[in-house]
């Protein structure tokens, strides 16, 4: 999939502006063009929210903005594909004129996450910055940990190339110096051990910078995509398309996208139980079992004729005599120091009154016996050990030399 992140500067149809036609027929045109399928749009301009389809350029847009009593100086959205916008199972959630986000479901157990984003520019007051960095954490705090995201969008902040002192941040294709919305931005990232893509492809200049000063007509880098740090890799590359053009001082920022599916980590069967049929080698066992079989059995209505139905109740009858009578087999590690705990206990022990003497009343105690118990602890710990270890080494290759192998990888197991 290919996303894009583009300040629009606006999406507003005025007479005053230049614009031959609707501006989101020039942004779907041009996002057309270069085959984006979700672009994240920002500082539209546009009041309140809503969604808007333009049939002949293929896009749906979705925007969030102030009421239109208030002045609108910012403004996120999305514009999606039209085949995929009617597959969406979720619309977009505005979160704020600066944040939205929007689920898109992969399969059923996968989902990938995009956020737009328009960041406070420099010049705003620290309380702005602060709440609008306090809903993007909040919408990825909401975000499954599994789940993929990717934040696309103007952060108008520049994060310089300084990747030795943001390891896994920045890449070492960085463009510029970083001020302080950079520094913000970074902290995020290290935060939420999020990779900002722009500075990890070696391409021009042209093909990093965003965005043109107006009056030092330098070029910065300040609209990024960025992902997490485990999914590097499904970004093929993230680059500049100059070509792009709807009436504003930024370009469209692309990142192309191999998605990879992840599968569930725990299957939705239930597990087997595991009964203790050890158990069985007592006899007084084996003669209580059979008797509580018997009598279940015995209360079974044959005259039914339903075989199903009497095959699923005497398998139950005999789960559930096993239950009660063998119990259920639980896997136990086992421990060099469980097994020596005797030994171990008492010596710590006597360690530990040795030092309780030597603290009480500051009386000093013998320092030198003191040192030799703590000596000896410690080197009769490291004999335990290794005995055990060769003796559990020696065991298993025994095992292996007779051809027991059921034995081998048999778990050790206590009854409950």
């Amino acid at each position: 999939m290919i996303f894009g992140a583009w300040n629009v500067r606006t999406l507003l149809d005025r007479e005053s502006n230049a614009c031959p036609e609707r501006k989101t027929a020039i942004v779907a045109r041009e996002l057309r063009r270069y085959n984006v399928d979700v672009a994240a749009l920002s500082e539209t301009h546009l009041a309140d929210e809503g969604q808007l389809v333009e049939h002949g350029g293929g896009y749906t847009f979705f925007w969030k903005g102030l009421s239109s009593s208030e002045p609108r100086r910012s403004g996120v959205g999305f514009a999606i594909k039209n085949q995929l916008a009617k597959q969406l199972r979720e619309c977009p959630i505005h979160i704020s004129d600066r944040v939205t986000t929007l689920r898109l479901h992969l399969n059923d157990q996968n989902f990938f996450n995009v956020i737009s984003v328009y960041a406070p520019t420099l010049d705003k007051s620290d309380d702005v910055k602060d709440q609008f960095y306090e809903e993007l954490t909040r919408c990825l705090d909401c975000v499954p940990p599994m789940e993929q995201i990717v934040l696309l969008g103007d952060f108008n902040a520049r994060v310089g190339r300084d990747f030795e002192a943001w390891p896994e941040v920045l890449g070492k294709h960085g463009v510029g110096n970083m001020n302080s919305n950079g520094q913000l931005l970074l902290s995020l990232c290290a935060q939420y051990h999020l990779a900002i893509k722009n500075t990890m492809f070696r391409l021009p200049a042209k093909h990093k910078n965003t965005w043109m000063h107006p009056r030092s007509k330098h070029w910065h880098l300040i609209d990024y995509a960025i992902v997490r740090q485990r999914d590097i890799s499904q970004v093929q590359v993230t680059r500049v398309m100059r070509g792009a053009h709807c009436w504003t001082d930024h370009r469209l920022v692309i990142a192309k996208l191999r998605l990879r599916l992840r599968h569930p980590r725990r299957s939705e069967r239930s597990k087997p139980v595991c009964i203790n049929v050890d158990r069985l080698n007592d006899r007084e066992a084996r003669k209580t079992y059979a008797e509580a079989l018997s009598s279940k059995i015995m209360s079974v209505d044959m005259s039914t004729g339903d075989v199903d139905t009497i095959r699923r109740t005497v398998s139950s009858h005999i789960l559930d005599s096993a239950k009660s009578v063998l119990g259920k087999r639980v896997r136990k590690h086992e421990d060099w120091f469980d097994e020596s705990d005797t030994v171990l206990t008492e010596a710590i022990s006597k360690h530990r009154r040795l030092l309780q003497q030597h603290s009480s009343a500051n009386q000093g105690g013998n320092v030198m016996e003191l040192r030799q118990s703590n000596i000896s602890l410690r080197k009769l710990s490291r004999e335990i050990k290794d005995k055990w270890w060769q003796d559990k080494a020696r065991h298993m290759q025994l095992l292996v030399d007779t051809n027991q192998l059921g034995e081998f990888y048999r778990p050790k197991s206590v009854s409950t």
